[in-house]
């Protein structure tokens, strides 16, 4: 695979997720087409492990979305209770 590399400017939202009692905010970068190239997740309770392993699933979501992987392919593969598949559910539009 070879990695996509994103433009210096580029389209971001940010979403408010709540998952397993915790709160989130989660950025999403855009390619130029829209699909998403990039997701950011801190947690409300920084230097947490939540926080850690929250920014670590949208890191690595990140490297898979720049290396072809899609959205709905992540949401699909992960369990919809854990909050990185939540999350991918919720940008994707996966029910």
């Amino acid at each position: 695979m070879t990695r996509r590399i994103l433009p210096d400017r580029r389209a971001h939202e940010t979403i408010d997720v709540e998952h397993d009692s915790h709160r989130y905010v989660v950025g999403i970068g855009r390619f130029e087409d829209g699909r998403p190239a990039e997701i950011f997740i801190t947690s409300t309770k920084v230097g947490t492990a939540a926080d850690v392993n929250a920014r670590d699933c949208g890191l690595l979501s990140s490297l898979l979305l720049q290396n072809g992987v899609g959205i709905d392919e992540i949401a699909h593969s992960l369990s919809p209770s854990g909050l990185i598949g939540q999350v991918a559910r919720l940008i994707g539009g996966v029910a």
